[in-house]
């Protein structure tokens, strides 16, 4: 009987890397695809890639902060990396205004379903008329 299983939450293999080494090592992974993205789809990309990441780390200081009333995890680059992947699942002529959206969206429901889907679809769903159904100018 000494050798029982116990049954704990994750992370169940043990490292000295942190959740913010982590999270700097994927955000390093994405700035490759970032770089080509702003080759192929213009400036904009910047814009909507800063605006969904400031959005994603504003939103989740403020409801850790205020309605969870827990310790605040901003420092550990999760939400950076969230607003990250939401920006490269948004169109590059989408309004700034619908990537704030989006990242309400996306950081509300963190770690349910596929938050990445939900967001995009949400910005997807309030997207302009103007926006919907043009191609990405190549930047050639």
């Amino acid at each position: 009987m000494a050798n029982r299983f116990f049954v704990s939450p994750a992370p169940h293999v043990h490292s000295d890397y942190s959740t913010a080494r982590l999270m700097g090592d994927v955000v390093i992974a994405l700035l490759p695809a970032l770089m080509v993205s702003v080759r192929v789809f213009g400036w904009n990309v910047l814009a909507i890639t800063a605006v969904s990441i400031a959005s994603c780390v504003l939103l989740e200081f403020l409801v850790q902060k205020y309605l969870v009333k827990g310790p605040v995890t901003v420092c550990n680059l999760s939400a950076v990396v969230t607003g990250l992947l939401l920006a490269m699942n948004l169109p590059a002529n989408i309004p700034l205004w619908i990537v704030v959206i989006g990242a309400m969206t996306f950081k509300s429901n963190a770690n349910v379903d596929c938050s990445t889907c939900n967001g995009s679809g949400v910005a997807f769903t309030v997207q302009c008329p103007d926006c919907a159904g043009q191609a990405p100018q190549k930047a050639c």
